[in-house]
């Protein structure tokens, strides 16, 4: 996040209704922190206590999928290299840059739980499936905050209209709720998902 809002990326001068890192401290700290925080992500995995060496294994695996040619780096690269004109290939960047996270979170929870491959298989399609849906609700409150400022949407709603990012969230939520009720204990998962709805409904009154 802290590389993301750097001017030669999305350029944002807030993040959660505070300045953001490089505003405060400079871009070239802000450069430097994230690089710092990447890294100890991975010492810290490495140094984790009380793990079998299979399970220990499998994590790294997950966790080094989040960068490079199938995670951050590759959804950032496409974003401000390719057309992003419809849902479609707006999805594909989103997958990259933000679902990538909510996958390997959930298939990370399924390694630590022992799951059976098929249970693992359903928590990795349903992380990729909130992550798609915290993207477009994540663009949807900017494109309210855009709306009330008078600016220019500098996400997926500058590409799409208001109503097809509604059905996109629509239509994510709805499966997210089926896919849920098929896991052996879906009670957290429907946790997350009923959060998002909560939100989506706020965000439906702002932007009507």
């Amino acid at each position: 996040l802290i590389h993301d809002d750097l001017p030669a990326m999305d350029d944002d001068d807030m993040r959660r209704g505070k300045p953001s890192f490089h505003c405060q401290f400079g871009e070239a700290n802000a450069i430097l922190v994230g690089d710092l925080l990447l890294g100890l992500a991975h010492h810290h995995m490495v140094h984790v206590d009380g793990l079998d060496p299979a399970t220990h294994m499998a994590l790294l695996r997950w966790l080094t999928t989040v960068m490079g040619p199938q995670g951050l780096v590759m959804g950032q690269w496409a974003e401000f290299n390719t057309a992003c004109e419809d849902a479609q290939s707006l999805q594909i960047i989103q997958n990259l840059k933000t679902a990538k996270i909510f996958e390997v979170a959930a298939a990370m929870a399924g390694c630590l739980a022992h799951v059976e491959p098929a249970v693992q298989a359903k928590l990795v399609t349903l992380g990729q499936r909130l992550g798609q849906c915290y993207q477009w609700l994540d663009d949807l409150e900017d494109f309210a905050q855009d709306q009330a400022q008078h600016k220019t949407a500098l996400n997926a709603m500058g590409h799409v209209s208001i109503e097809a990012g509604h059905a996109q969230v629509r239509d994510q939520l709805q499966v997210l709720y089926q896919e849920a009720h098929g896991l052996p204990n879906p009670q957290p998962v429907v946790h997350y998902i009923d959060f998002f709805q909560a939100t989506f409904d706020a965000l439906c009154a702002k932007t009507q």
